[in-house]
């Protein structure tokens, strides 16, 4: 699995905490920010990672505005 910080990839979310890498039709456009390290208890496949998604609205707040960021477990589907 190749995950590069700013690489845009396409990505299904089956629940808050877990990813996975999928093809162009399959899953919601995000960029990879940051890339941490995999789990070393095993629990959790993948690294863990924050992805930011480029087609949600950005959010605005007093100090400035930023674009919708998860932080989950990054994995490709296999």
């Amino acid at each position: 699995m190749n995950l590069t910080i700013g690489k845009e990839i396409y990505v299904k979310q089956p629940n808050y905490y877990t990813g996975y890498i999928v093809n162009k039709n399959g899953g919601e456009r995000a960029k990879i920010t940051h890339v941490g390290d995999s789990d070393p208890e095993g629990f959790h496949p993948g690294a863990l990672c924050y992805v930011e998604w480029i087609d949600r609205p950005m959010v605005h707040q007093k100090n400035g505005s930023f674009r919708p960021f998860t932080q989950l477990w990054l994995s490709d589907p296999d």
